[in-house]
């Protein structure tokens, strides 16, 4: 039994009627498919190019000694039927860049290999993410964006989407003294909070404080 897009190696033996061991190296073999559900090379890989049942026809030729034999095949359907797709970071700051998480699935539950899988990766809204032929999501523009990733194999395709949502720090907070002296110092505090509510750090969104007269005050 072989799964659609399945490989197997035959390997070569013989053995002589008074039970001695023939050398593979000196033992001619040729391979045949007979109903083309298999392709078979001459050194004797197999790989499944149809589903149904075939017979793989085997020729062993040792000096003038000739034997045939059938090797009964039957290829099974193997599709994906599903994929999983999830960002590493569901949240990103504007300008920031995640990737993703992708899972094949395939018939009889089975997970897929991702390097035989090929993914395809679509943002349904550019404007607010955008994505990269390798799967990175760069954040845009503040919103909530759709990502639709698909996996391709042989002629079957299934596709996943999930949402990743932008942020950039859109409101901004500062504390100080109402009044100082003249040659006094006095402590302010910035406050920043994202598009979601959540506090930022003005550091990290480059946020910087500064006195409209500077004769009066400055700010360090």
């Amino acid at each position: 039994e072989l799964k659609l897009t399945g490989q197997i190696e035959l390997t070569a033996s013989g053995i002589m009627s008074d039970g001695r061991t023939i050398d593979p190296e000196i033992l001619y073999m040729t391979y045949s498919s007979v109903n083309g559900k298999v392709s078979v090379d001459q050194r004797g890989r197999v790989t499944a190019v149809d589903t149904g049942t075939d017979e793989i026809l085997i020729t062993a030729q040792y000096i003038n000694a000739v034997k045939t034999l059938r090797l009964p095949i039957e290829v099974k359907p193997y599709e994906i039927i599903g994929v999983e797709a999830s960002p590493y970071r569901e949240v990103v700051r504007l300008g920031d860049a995640t990737g993703i998480h992708a899972t094949a699935w395939m018939t009889g539950g089975e997970k897929g290999d991702n390097s035989r899988i090929d993914f395809l990766f679509l943002s349904l809204s550019p404007e607010i993410a955008e994505i990269t032929g390798f799967g990175t999501i760069i954040g845009k523009a503040p919103g909530t964006a759709e990502i639709r990733v698909t996996g391709h194999f042989g002629d079957k395709d299934a596709s996943a989407v999930f949402p990743i949502r932008v942020i950039t720090a859109d409101r901004i907070e500062i504390e100080m003294p109402a009044e100082i002296k003249a040659g006094e110092t006095g402590m302010y505090t910035i406050k920043a909070y994202y598009t979601d509510g959540s506090p930022a750090s003005p550091e990290e969104e480059d946020i910087i404080a500064f006195s409209k007269n500077r004769n009066l005050l400055q700010l360090k």
